[in-house]
């Protein structure tokens, strides 16, 4: 489903490719945000709205087709180490446990598919480092996790 609005009862249809198309159109006004700026030692966007387009940029390929994030590889991969340690840094209000996970499916996708593995390949020696690094911090940061009921689905950092 699409969420409310979109369901049979209401007269909702979401067509097949809408998913890769919705991904495709708004990623690059997302990575567009994300690029270094063009003046050595001038940040391009304040570091909380550069927090903000990280975690809209994981939200963005959780939810698009494995397929078309692999497609944008070469873009998203470099900036994927930097979104999940926005993600998983608690004293910030884009800590989000669902988009961390969201973090570690993309990854895997990267490890699992050939396409994945290919730009990994490419961008091995500049990043690889920093992902591996992201993991095993998100993993640390993990402990500080709690959810407020034991089936509520929004995770709250722990003070």
């Amino acid at each position: 489903g699409g969420g409310p609005g979109l369901t049979r009862a209401c007269h909702g249809s979401e067509k097949k490719l809408f998913r890769q198309r919705f991904f495709t159109q708004t990623m690059p006004a997302v990575m567009a945000v994300l690029r270094p700026s063009a003046r050595p030692g001038e940040t391009s966007v304040n570091p909380d709205h550069r927090r903000a387009h990280l975690s809209a940029l994981v939200h963005l390929a959780r939810h698009a087709p494995v397929s078309a994030v692999l497609q944008s590889g070469d873009s998203v991969l470099p900036v994927l180490a930097e979104a999940i340690n926005a993600l998983a840094d608690q004293s910030t209000p884009f800590a989000d446990k669902d988009a961390l996970a969201g973090g570690i499916v993309l990854t895997a996708a990267f490890l699992s598919d050939s396409r994945g593995r290919d730009t990994l390949a490419l961008h091995a020696e500049e990043h690889a480092g920093a992902i591996i690094g992201a993991l095993c911090r998100m993993g640390s940061a993990g402990a500080g996790w709690r959810r407020l009921k034991p089936n509520s689905p929004p995770a709250v950092p722990m003070d």
